[in-house]
């Protein structure tokens, strides 16, 4: 299966066709025989729908897939009132074995509130679309820095970067 992101699916995928994704769950939402999941990635978002009476998955087994765990899917492209896939075949790839409140997607990872639980989770926090916006913006700036200097004959140095580990081994060391 090759990767696809988003939208490159909403761009290439005509309304009907077979199509298979996979993703991170950013949100689920359980109505009776009917489950809606959120796929997003740092391209968008789309709505995945899946009718366990099709599937003979009893609901409770549906708990298993929480907000961050990985999924694959197949199924066919509806485009009614918003995208969605009714899935076919779903399988989980990692479910998430952390529940984080609030919701990453939900919160400003600015907000120094939150900045102990951004830090230790990144991978929660990157695929959200207006935190990759941000770091695209950085890479083409980057990548456009690199390539000036390289036109202009420069030649990249990295420097040692030095941590407090480093730092401490020096200092015992010069004491003695």
């Amino acid at each position: 299966m090759k990767l696809k992101f988003i939208d490159e699916l909403l761009s290439e995928t005509k309304e009907g066709d077979n199509c298979d994704i996979t993703g991170r769950v950013s949100s689920v939402r359980c109505h009776g025989n009917i489950t809606f999941l959120d796929l997003t990635d740092h391209t968008g978002k789309i709505q995945l729908v899946l009718e366990t009476s099709k599937h003979a998955l009893p609901s409770e087994d549906m708990s298993g897939i929480k907000v961050g765990s990985y999924i694959a899917i197949k199924g066919k492209y509806f485009n009614r009132d918003k995208p969605e896939i009714n899935i076919d075949s779903l399988n989980v790839l990692a479910p998430a074995t952390i529940t984080l409140s609030p919701n990453p997607w939900k919160i400003d990872g600015t907000d120094p509130t939150y900045g102990s639980q951004v830090f230790n989770f990144p991978d929660f926090y990157l695929p959200n679309p207006k935190r990759a916006a941000v770091l695209r913006i950085k890479t083409n700036f980057v990548q456009a820095l690199h390539t000036y200097f390289q036109s202009n004959r420069f030649t990249l140095v990295e420097p040692p970067i030095l941590t407090d580990k480093t730092l401490s081994v020096y200092t015992t060391k010069s004491k003695k």
